[in-house]
């Protein structure tokens, strides 16, 4: 691990990389300062409120800011694959810290991953390393699974807990240092922490030097794997730059040859799977990167059909995986056989596996993009970027020379972007709309590292308007509806958090609640073959389609005591079935408290009329994700209907309508129809054989011909569309 410094006005002159005795001086000697003075004081337990009451105080009485001066207390830190730097670093800051404070209470360093299984992996592998014998100094939270204490020092977590914490308290009073891990994947709440923290440790740090507190500084890491320090560095003005050099062996990279290329790339990177294990010694260990779950298994029951001729241990690595099952990937094989790790970028970063030598790279990924013209975001098997490409690379050279075999011809690959487009340019932004008012709270200014794409933005805030959740005739600031305001804190879609808010007052919370979560989990049912999946199903299918087929698998698995054996033998996970348990739990909470003051006079539903009433609540919601068989009944139409909710309303509302305008390409009220998307029910839906005239669905994915499936599909006729209740509505305020 070498590490090298740059100057924020030299970027022309190379910067030299140091040996590594010198890199961690070098780091502490940046992340200390000049004026970072050792300050031997007890800190006494009132001193949070105080920094909030004088941030408050500063807050009220300072001038507008348009740089954020970080005045040397940011560091960006580039580091190539296999430096350590996600180990590493968190360790060298808490000694730091330890040596320069040895008299205060507690001193904790947040560490943001974006993903649950890395900030699982790392909190345990950094727990090892420092082999600590108290319970809670190294701690991880993510969705529903902390080991969380007030004693804890270094504290591994997912962004989205982080995004929580800010909301809670923008101060994070709580940390004296943040790290941002994988800061180069750019998702929307590493972007939405990065512009969080440019201010907060400007106005922290200010008060700190007012009060001659030197432990109330806040200061921040951001780790990235890319060349995007240009870009940070201009976002963090007065922050240095690191470059710490990999450990990484050399790896030798092969090409697919123009003449092998295949549309099939499943079937490519399985056969060159077979082939290379037939060439290779055995001790070479295969990772091999595809784009989901269902590609995945595919290639797996693929592979391990052919093990008694191979002598292969194939495990398969993604998100939705169960742990157990996760962990084999970490597992040593047997003498004499050869470990195969089918995975999807989560084994791009972060992740060891061990023993890897030989990496085969398909060159796809699927990821969110949002389908502008009908409001619709699909999950699109895409090519990766040149930079995912030397992720992947990366690790067959972790821990000696590797190869990697790229599914892809040269000429290809020179085509690929350089870096991935971050997620704010390409995915629905409703969650970002009903989020951001929070991250006014500290000066009341917000400004992302790059511009947000208009059209999606506009489009997000029409539906956001048609929810009743903002406001457009107020400013981003303050926007929110009273409605708005507390389904903000929901940690599901604002579509979905509004659909039980219409639970609530239609008095079906509870299922509602249950068929929500189902569709949170992952892989809900085990692998099995079509035939045995289908028989299966039977028990629970609903003529309804899958939204009542959901809530009744949870129901019968809530009446067998949350039993595993009943879920092994109906070929579901238990896992995804424990997990339902807990999200649904979360949410009826959260409405409970969110809606405390409500009172709605509710009149009892026949028994025949729930399932009617249940889909009305989610049709009501999203009556633009709607599709109509095509007269020749080979696919459904998706037609662009407009997210309004109240058309009075939208037309008086002049300066919505002149924003509209402004963007022709927009949906407004005279907008003309926009292209028919075709698409079909994904074969996994119950209603794939029955193909009924109307459905609903919740989600859509892309495959790489550009197919179009619907997913989580109800029936959706005029009947339902129209249902009228006898019990009053819901009123909030």
């Amino acid at each position: 691990m070498a590490l090298a410094s740059s100057s924020r006005d030299d970027k022309a002159e190379k910067p030299e990389i140091l040996p590594m005795c010198l890199a961690k001086n070098s780091f502490l000697k940046e992340f200390g300062g000049k004026d970072y003075a050792t300050v031997n004081m007890t800190e006494k337990r009132y001193a949070p409120i105080v920094l909030k009451k004088r941030l408050k105080k500063l807050l009220k009485t300072s001038e507008p800011v348009e740089e954020y001066d970080q005045d040397g207390n940011t560091i960006i830190l580039m580091g190539e694959t296999g430096c350590g730097k996600s180990t590493q670093v968190p360790q060298i800051v808490h000694r730091y810290l330890k040596k320069k404070f040895p008299n205060t209470k507690r001193t904790c360093i947040a560490i943001t991953e974006p993903r649950r299984l890395a900030a699982l992996t790392l909190a345990a592998r950094v727990n090892e390393e420092m082999k600590s014998t108290i319970e809670g100094i190294i701690a991880h939270s993510v969705r529903f699974d902390t080991n969380f204490f007030d004693r804890t020092r270094i504290h591994f977590l997912t962004e989205g807990i982080l995004l929580q914490q800010i909301m809670a308290d923008p101060f994070l009073l709580g940390y004296h240092v943040v790290i941002v891990d994988e800061a180069h994947e750019r998702s929307i709440a590493t972007d939405l922490i990065l512009g969080h923290l440019r201010k907060l440790v400007y106005y922290r740090n200010k008060v700190a030097k007012m009060m001659e507190r030197e432990l109330f500084k806040l200061k921040v890491v951001i780790m990235t794997a890319t060349g995007e320090a240009s870009t940070l560095q201009s976002y963090f003005p007065g922050s240095k730059v690191l470059f710490i050099e990999g450990r990484t062996h050399p790896v030798k990279i092969n090409y697919l040859s123009p003449s092998s290329q295949s549309d099939d790339y499943l079937s490519l990177t399985a056969a060159t799977v077979m082939k290379l294990h037939n060439e290779l010694p055995v001790d070479e260990h295969f990772l091999v990167f595809l784009t989901g779950q269902e590609e995945i298994e595919g290639v797996v029951k693929q592979l391990r059909a052919t093990n008694h001729h191979f002598h292969v241990f194939v495990c398969p690595l993604y998100a939705a995986l169960p742990k157990k099952a996760q962990e084999n990937a970490f597992t040593i094989p047997p003498y004499g056989t050869r470990k195969i790790v089918v995975a999807t970028n989560i084994a791009e970063t972060s992740l060891t596996i061990p023993g890897i030598k030989v990496v085969i790279d398909s060159g796809f990924i699927k990821a969110k993009s949002y389908l502008s013209s009908h409001g619709l975001e699909a999950y699109q098997v895409q090519h990766i970027s040149k930079s995912q490409a030397a992720q992947r690379a990366g690790r067959a050279g972790r821990e000696c020379p590797g190869q990697v075999y790229r599914m892809y011809p040269k000429q290809h690959f020179d085509n690929f972007a350089d870096f991935e487009e971050p997620e704010i340019k390409r995915s629905n932004l409703t969650q970002l709309h009903l989020m951001l008012p929070h991250f006014y709270k500290i000066d009341g200014s917000f400004k992302f590292m790059e511009d947000i794409n208009p059209e999606i933005a506009v489009d997000a805030k029409l539906e956001l308007e048609a929810l009743d959740l903002i406001n457009p005739l107020q400013d981003t600031k303050a926007m929110l509806t009273e409605l708005g305001k507390r389904l903000s804190k929901f940690p599901i879609e604002p579509k979905l958090a509004t659909v039980l808010y219409y639970a609530t007052a239609r008095g079906v919370l509870e299922q509602a609640s249950s068929i929500i979560s189902m569709m949170e989990t992952e892989n809900l049912f085990l692998p099995s073959n079509e035939d045995t999946r289908s028989l299966e199903l039977q028990k629970f299918w609903a003529p309804e389609g899958d939204l009542i087929t959901y809530l009744n698998i949870f129901t019968q698995f809530v009446k067998s005591k949350n039993s595993k054996v009943w879920c092994d033998k109906s070929r579901i996970s238990f896992r995804a079935m424990t997990y339902a348990v807990r999200v649904r739990k979360q949410l009826i909470d959260l409405m409970k408290r969110f809606l405390e003051e409500v009172e709605v006079d509710y009149k009892p539903l026949h028994n025949q009329n729930i399932n009617m009433t249940i889909i009305h609540c989610f049709g009501k919601t999203i009556h633009w994700q709607r599709a109509t068989m095509d007269p020749t009944g080979k696919y459904y139409r998706i037609e662009n209907v407009q997210k309004v909710k109240h058309s009075d309303r939208i037309k008086k509302n002049r300066i919505w309508e002149a924003r509209v305008r402004e963007n022709p390409g927009l949906w407004s009220l005279d907008a003309p129809p926009k292209k028919i998307l075709h698409a079909k029910i994904h074969p996994s839906s119950t209603l794939a054989v029955a193909r009924p005239s109307e459905i609903i669905f919740l989600k859509a994915t892309l495959n790489e011909k550009n197919d179009l499936f619907l997913h989580h599909c109800s029936v959706y006729d005029e009947t339902i569309a129209n249902l009228r209740h006898s019990h009053n509505e819901i009123t909030i305020f």
